[in-house]
């Protein structure tokens, strides 16, 4: 949404594609982002063939495609390169990626610092400062908390592919007492189950969203 907004304030035209989620829907509306709802696939293939046909049909001038598993999408992006649709992938895994069928790459994650990707055919564009982020945040202060802590939220985003949800929470109830800790997360973590098990175990009193 923070890529439309910024098309949008310099009077290009953008469109999301997105999956079907009423309150995704709700919030980009008023942002004022121009939405097309996806239908359900039954299998990634049933999505690159929508996806190929609707780049065919509309003819953008740029793609951006925003997903973790980028190689299931190779076809698509090799349509986008037929049809001279300039394309961006943005992903944000930790290790060094493939050589991917793309204009640019976006990776903000830190760790893409090590790796070096001069010799690919794409555009490699990496580490924090390429990290997409909201302005806003950037106007947060970070207040110190005052008095006793009672509450604590916990959220690593919605993957969290190196596991450091379990670590921050284990350390939290190792130097923690008598708080209730509050953790966000997504069924794309993969951990659902072993993080439901960890939190039986704690001390502190917890809940899951």
């Amino acid at each position: 949404s923070i890529i439309c907004r910024k098309l949008l304030s310099n009077k290009i035209n953008a469109t999301l594609l997105m999956k079907n989620d009423v309150d995704g829907k709700s919030f980009l509306k008023r942002k004022g982002i121009k939405i097309q709802t996806l239908p359900d696939f039954n299998t990634i293939d049933d999505e690159v063939e929508f996806l190929s046909n609707y780049i065919v049909k509309t003819k953008p001038g740029i793609f951006f495609l925003d997903v973790l598993n980028q190689i299931d999408y190779s076809r698509l992006l090799k349509i986008c390169n037929n049809r001279n649709v300039f394309s961006v992938v943005i992903t944000d895994e930790s290790e060094k990626m493939n050589n991917i069928n793309a204009d640019i790459v976006l990776n903000g994650n830190p760790n893409q610092l090590e790796y070096n990707y001069d010799y690919f055919s794409a555009r490699y564009l990496t580490g924090p400062s390429y990290f997409i982020m909201d302005q806003n945040y950037s106007l947060i202060e970070n207040n110190q908390p005052n008095g006793e802590i009672k509450n604590i939220l916990v959220t690593l985003g919605g993957s969290d592919h190196n596991n450091l949800l379990f670590q921050v929470l284990n350390a939290l109830d190792n130097i923690c007492e008598n708080v209730e800790i509050f953790v966000i997360t997504t069924k794309s973590s993969g951990y659902i189950d072993e993080l439901y098990t960890l939190l039986d175990s704690m001390k502190n009193s917890t809940n899951v969203y």
